[in-house]
């Protein structure tokens, strides 16, 4: 009986203690980076330039390292912004590639479309980016510019399966 009593103790501290072990395998907590979609960066002799407008270069720096800390974090939950400052799509990117959620906006701030992206292999990190990375995942919903859903797409490896 006591025998008995001291496996089941055992066993619940083991079961106890693989929930409360951290994942090593997935992130602790995602920065939120503000960043920005749909602007070119151009320097040179003639000057600074966004979107072929000139700029003061404290106004090109700004965005530079908007666009820098997007490309470096791996991972973060990014939140795009177009140059009129309208949010265009936030969720979980690695570097260049979203990995995981996603939403993309109108730009009336409507959900125009919600999905995943192909999640982050961090056991192997070669083969997702040679197989997986910035691949459509799962189900993807598109609204109208009113918030109605319009359209479901399932996707798997970045393919359509519907």
């Amino acid at each position: 009986m006591g025998r008995k009593i001291s496996l089941t103790i055992i066993s619940y501290f083991i079961f106890v203690l693989s929930f409360a072990q951290p994942k090593n395998d997935e992130p602790k907590k995602l920065d939120t980076i503000a960043s920005y979609v749909g602007v070119l960066l151009e320097s040179g002799n003639n000057g600074y330039f966004v979107n072929k407008e000139r700029v003061s270069r404290r106004m090109y720096d700004y965005y530079h390292s908007k666009l820098d800390a997007a490309i470096r974090c791996k991972p973060c939950w990014i939140k795009n912004f177009n140059i009129d400052e309208k949010l265009v799509s936030e969720g979980m990117f690695y570097g260049d590639y979203p990995a995981g959620k996603m939403i993309e906006y109108y730009s009336n701030g409507q959900v125009r479309c919600t999905g995943f992206y192909a999640p982050v292999d961090y056991t192997n990190l070669n083969k997702w980016y040679s197989e997986n990375a910035g691949k459509k995942d799962s189900t993807w919903s598109f609204f109208n510019i009113y918030g109605n859903l319009i359209k479901i797409e399932y996707y798997k490896n970045g393919l359509l399966s519907n």
